[in-house]
């Protein structure tokens, strides 16, 4: 799942579709925007009867016409709110998890680098593969987005966040040139993906496996990683 990062300007690829009016992503290097923030009540209702439908439905289902039927609302005011389908989803997926991810951020900032730091975000991340209704929306999604000429670069972006929070909690500052960035990359998106494969295995079945021991093989594993990469004194 690596990629291009976030493109220069620090922002997200803006979505398609974006209402009059509605506010510019902020001037931040991450996007730590909550999608929501410029969101009326009613955009807020038409998002939660979109997620209710790709649940229940599956991608499929979200058509202008059906999400306002199941809403209450007219096709003209869905795309009002998000100018089309397309900016529909977009904000729905970018919604799924953004402010877990910006909380997890904060948390890992307020303690030093080192074990407690990585252990913390660690368990941060088996929190998220366990909120199985936020992954289920993202795995419906995320086939669609990787097709999608505008999606995909958004997905894009939003690892490249990821990441750079991931490098934040082993000490890595962003930026940071040192010889074994590329490797501590290679360490965050490994997390990444252990992450996402396990959120999928307990969105099938949640007694499969013990997560708590899984979760706890990945933070050692992290902490060696991180170990075994560091330069040596002098070097």
């Amino acid at each position: 799942m690596s990629g291009a990062g976030v493109p220069s300007g620090g922002e997200l690829p803006r979505r398609r579709g974006r209402p009059p009016g509605a506010r510019a992503p902020l001037e931040h290097p991450l996007p730590v925007e909550n999608p929501l923030s410029a969101l009326s009540p009613t955009a807020r209702h038409i998002l939660a009867t979109a997620r209710r439908l790709l649940l229940e439905r599956g991608f499929g289902a979200l058509t202008i016409e059906s999400i306002a039927l199941e809403a209450g609302e007219t096709k003209g005011s869905v795309t009002y709110h998000f100018g089309s389908k397309a900016g529909l989803i977009e904000t729905l997926f970018d919604s799924l998890s953004h402010d877990t991810w910006v909380a997890l951020s904060e948390e890992i900032a307020a303690l030093p680098p080192g074990e407690e730091r990585i252990g913390l975000y660690i368990d941060g991340v088996r929190t998220m593969a366990e909120d199985t209704e936020a992954y289920r929306a993202f795995y419906a999604i995320a086939p669609h987005a990787m097709q999608d000429r505008d999606l995909r670069p958004r997905m894009i972006a939003l690892y490249d966040w990821y990441r750079q929070i991931t490098l934040e909690a082993c000490g890595v500052a962003q930026g940071d040139d040192d010889r074994d960035h590329a490797r501590r990359r290679a360490v965050a998106a490994v997390i990444l993906a252990t992450m996402d494969g396990l959120a999928f295995q307990l969105a099938l079945d949640p007694e499969a496996f013990d997560e708590a021991y899984a979760f706890d093989l990945l933070k050692q594993t992290v902490k060696r990683a991180l170990a075994e990469g560091r330069p040596e004194e002098g070097g």
